[in-house]
């Protein structure tokens, strides 16, 4: 980040944008009460914590989560944008629901700064770990007997992908995901080393892929 959006955040709060933050954070918890009454009280504070609203994060597993927040912001200022200009247009300009409709935008803007710097901090070590379980896949992809990679999508449409095509265009997840399939798979071919010759495939779901599949074409497993 430069020391543009470095004035910009301290403009936002000499406005008060942190205490406009902290107000709206209390009514979110006023409207979660019926969820945190019914909770016991040891595992309130980490469901707020873990939750993902407007303008709470919640938990972060990976960098795709706090990009992904990025773009709810956007959804929001959009929202916030349009009610402040249909309320200028209708000549309420000097009404609250404007004053706090510009507050909501601010606090958008404020908290898309944080989290740009928050991914700058994060980016470095996170492409480190996505190319090192990239790297173990491909050791685990070797060692594998012969095969082929395809997608399949929702209306089982089959198209052929290379390993290096897939492991490069995955986010975090999707390597995990990945690992995790390929080792179950290595695991049971060592398992049953006694299993006659024969072409196996075996199918995994794709998280967050509208339901797409990956399939594996094995040759001779043996």
């Amino acid at each position: 980040m430069n020391k543009y959006t470095d004035l910009e955040m301290k403009i936002y709060e000499i406005f008060g944008i942190k205490y406009f933050k902290k107000l709206v954070l209390r009514f979110e918890k006023i409207l979660m009460f019926p969820i945190l009454i019914a909770l016991p009280k040891g595992k309130r504070k980490r469901f707020l914590h873990n939750t993902h609203t407007n303008y709470h994060i919640g938990k972060i597993e990976s960098l795709e989560d706090v990009e992904s927040f990025k773009k709810m912001l956007y959804m929001n200022a959009i929202i916030h944008i349009f009610s402040l200009i249909t309320l200028f247009w209708d000549g309420g300009i000097i009404q609250l629901a404007s004053l706090l409709n510009i507050y909501c935008i601010m606090l958008q803007r404020y908290n898309f700064i944080r989290i740009n710097k928050t991914i700058e901090k994060m980016r470095p070590k996170y492409e480190k770990k996505m190319n090192e379980i990239r790297e173990e896949l491909k050791e685990t992809d070797v060692m594998l007997p012969e095969h082929s990679y395809s997608i399949i999508d929702s209306k089982n449409n089959e198209v052929d992908i290379t390993f290096d095509d897939l492991i490069n265009n995955a986010n975090y997840r999707e390597l995990e995901h990945y690992k995790e399939c390929l080792l179950s798979y290595k695991m049971y071919l060592s398992q049953n080393k006694n299993i006659s010759k024969r072409k196996d495939i075996v199918v995994y779901y794709m998280p967050g892929h509208n339901n797409k599949k990956l399939q594996l074409e094995f040759k001779n497993n043996i």
